[in-house]
């Protein structure tokens, strides 16, 4: 039995496709849900920031921020607070506009992926006040990970680490 050409569009028009509607960006400000590492992949450390070379194009972020780089970048005097401990020196992937000008210490949750190299998913600076560096829940890229060490603090659900160290006795006091 053939169907004639007419008869063919006649079933076609019938078929219904569902094909999902595009979706719109997220509004600035959104958060995406918690990315989900493998299990003890993740690292708190604290870390003096190196070079930054090799930049490769990183994807836009949940709240709309585009045109960033996935840097490879050294961390040396590392120091790890909780999760998978990590060497004193290591390379990570970071993401930022621009290499940093200077020499920063900083705080970051890095992840180990998949094919063993790492990749930093937050990363925040301390406070020369009072020595406390926080990842604020607003921030891009959430992680759901609670890390339990000394040095880790809750300010509501912003996740700081105080590191005593980092205080600076000559910042101003108010």
């Amino acid at each position: 039995m053939s169907l004639s050409f007419a008869a063919l569009l006649a079933v076609a028009a019938q078929t219904v496709l569902t094909v999902p509607a595009p979706q719109p960006p997220p509004p600035p400000g959104a958060v995406r849900p918690p990315h989900a590492p493998t299990p003890g992949s993740l690292s708190l450390v604290v870390a003096t920031s190196g070079t930054q070379t090799d930049p490769r194009p990183a994807p836009c972020g949940p709240n709309g921020d585009c045109n960033d780089f996935h840097f490879l970048s050294t961390f040396s005097a590392a120091r790890t607070l909780d999760g998978a401990p990590l060497p004193e020196s290591f390379e990570a992937r970071l993401k930022l506009h621009s290499p940093y000008i200077s020499k920063y210490r900083l705080a970051l949750i890095v992840e180990r992926l998949d094919d063993g190299s790492l990749i930093v998913r937050r990363q925040t600076g301390f406070n020369g006040r009072n020595g406390i560096g926080c990842f604020y829940l607003p921030d891009e890229w959430p992680v759901d990970w609670q890390p339990q060490s000394p040095a880790v603090r809750y300010e509501g659900r912003s996740l700081c680490v105080f590191q005593e160290s980092e205080i600076d006795p000559n910042a101003p006091k108010h």
